[in-house]
């Protein structure tokens, strides 16, 4: 699929829903294996195992991609495997994997998207290679966004998951696991400047410099806030940064490092990070498990309020740090690559507040217990969380049903603004209720309708349950026998904080019950939805027959 040649306006392309362009070869000096447009609106499309000598997968100058793939395409004599989009795009809930460039060199890239001014986002790159920037993309221009977006397994020579290159970038969430440079930047390879929030760098490596994120050149600030770097490693045998490299090439260059983490779980035989000229700010960080925490080598990096660790030198070379902590910051698992902090480690309300930033790397606020928590992690303490029950029983005395239910807190924290809201279909008399707990409900009982709304009168503690007991008349009972007594355990099927129960009309239940006959006088289904609403904003529904 292709132009041919420029047209007034270019040519409007749209790979409608569930097009697959299959395994095309363009050999010679042609470029676009699948396709070479000027305008590309792609929706739900496959892009797989196509050739050519420069980008396999496809060209385009202007391109916007939504819930497509492009996989397994290679281009023979240039750096772009995948696609190349030359003017401006935007890419989202796509997935580039297994692309190839073959042949190349350090002046282009980009091994599953080669893009210009273009924003990418929820994205996939995975197992994509070039030999230029970028194993899994490169971005150029001058402004560029990448959010919630991975790179995993990429391999490159700059910028082994990703290289930007362009003049002011934004990175925000993604994970960038297991990618390889064998330049430098194994995750990513950045110039100009950047903010790079909330993303997670676990277990890249670079052959030279920079295993984790590697800065070169560039006149704007870079800032890193909430970020975590933990197991990358760099081969070079010189003492470079295997988290952080900042090579600042003008002494105007400026690097803020903020609440970010830092760590290993053995002793990593080089700095944590190394800055090369410029200047450098570091606040809120923890650095643990490096032979060095701050290398900087004709610059000093200025900073106040971080915690080291397992690291025998926390700086080398010209650093001015104050308010510095020394001890063990007790991450959850790190084993596990969990390096959230509990309230008992030292770096839980450590911090100092920095106006940038007011969230951590969840999106939760910074701070939350009146200080600043040092690392990418704000502890957040487990919210209450109230969940309603089945009705423990289910009796008919006379001609009124009689049940309880039971609303238990889980969580870590009193749960306040307790509120259940009874609904019964079809409409009932609410005779009476009682609670072990100071409660209130509306409308006054007793009153025939479909909803009442009950509340607890003080906050219910963690662990300890609210019993609610409900006595209604439904308009189907007649002539009940006073004795009779029929119970039934409702098992709750939950998911998450949301849980429903569904069963046959009660007198189909008691049939199948040995001990009792089908004889009893209810008649009808009466249905109730129990919803439970607190501080925790979750709505718990659950709904249940009663008769």
């Amino acid at each position: 699929l292709w132009d041919d040649g420029p047209q007034p306006g270019g040519y409007y392309i749209h790979a409608p829903l569930g097009r697959r362009f299959l395994m095309v070869t363009i050999q010679a000096t042609n470029t676009g294996g699948a396709f070479q447009i000027t305008t590309l609106a792609m929706t739900d499309t496959e892009v797989i195992g196509n050739m050519a000598q420069t980008a396999g997968g496809g060209q385009t100058q202007v391109a916007s991609v939504l819930r497509s793939r492009f996989e397994r395409n290679t281009a023979l004599t240039s750096n772009v495997g995948g696609l190349a989009v030359y003017t401006s795009g935007g890419i989202t809930d796509t997935v580039f994997s297994d692309n190839t460039a073959k042949v190349g060199g350090s002046s282009t890239g980009g091994g599953g998207l080669h893009a210009y001014n273009t924003s990418v986002l929820r994205s996939r790159f995975e197992n994509n290679f070039t030999l230029g920037y970028g194993g899994g993309a490169e971005l150029l221009g001058s402004t560029a966004s990448v959010r919630a977006t991975d790179f995993i397994s990429n391999t490159g020579l700059y910028g082994g998951g990703l290289a930007v290159r362009l003049t002011s970038a934004t990175i925000h969430g993604g994970v960038f696991a297991d990618n390889t440079a064998t330049g430098s930047g194994g995750g990513l390879f950045v110039t100009g400047g950047f903010d790079v929030t909330g993303a997670q760098f676990v277990g890249n490596h670079a052959q030279d410099e920079g295993g984790g994120l590697y800065r070169s050149f560039g006149a704007n600030d870079g800032w890193l806030i909430n970020t975590l770097f933990a197991r990358n490693t760099i081969s070079s045998t010189q003492p470079y940064g295997a988290a952080v490299h900042l090579y600042h090439f003008y002494a105007t260059n400026t690097t803020h490092i903020v609440n970010a983490t830092l760590a290993d779980l053995s002793p990593n035989a080089k700095p944590a990070i190394y800055m090369q000229g410029g200047l450098g700010f570091i606040t809120n960080t923890i650095v643990t498990h490096h032979a060095i925490g701050i290398r900087a080598s004709s610059t000093p990096m200025m900073g106040t309020h971080n915690l080291f660790y397992a690291t025998p030198s926390i700086t080398q070379g010209l650093n001015s740090l104050v308010n510095t902590f020394y001890a063990d910051p007790g991450f959850v698992d790190p084993l596990s690559d969990d390096y959230h902090i509990t309230p008992q480690s030292p770096a839980y309300n450590a911090g100092t507040p920095v106006a940038q930033v007011t969230r951590d790397f969840e999106n939760h606020p910074r701070p939350i217990a009146g200080a600043y928590d040092l690392g990418f992690d704000e502890y957040k303490p487990p919210a209450p969380d109230v969940i309603a029950g089945a009705p423990v029983c289910v009796e008919a005395i006379g001609s009124v049903l009689s049940y309880t239910v039971s609303l238990a807190n889980g969580g870590n924290l009193a749960a306040t603004n307790v509120v259940l809201t009874h609904t019964l279909s079809p409409a009932a008399t609410f005779q009476s209720f009682t609670s072990n707990r100071s409660a209130s409900c509306q409308p006054t009982f007793p009153f025939t309708g479909t909803t009442a709304t009950c509340a607890l009168n003080d906050p219910l503690p963690p662990g300890e349950n609210w019993l609610i007991n409900f006595n209604v008349a439904p308009p189907s009972l007649r002539g009940a026998q006073p004795e009779r007594t029929l119970s039934e355990q409702h098992e709750m099927k939950q998911e998450s904080k949301a849980a429903t129960k569904q069963s046959p009309s009660w007198p189909d239940e008691i049939a199948s019950l040995g001990s009792a006959r089908n004889d009893h006088a209810i008649t009808g289904t009466l249905t109730a939805s129990i919803a439970e609403l607190d501080d925790d904003e979750a709505n718990n529904a659950i709904e249940f027959p009663v008769a």
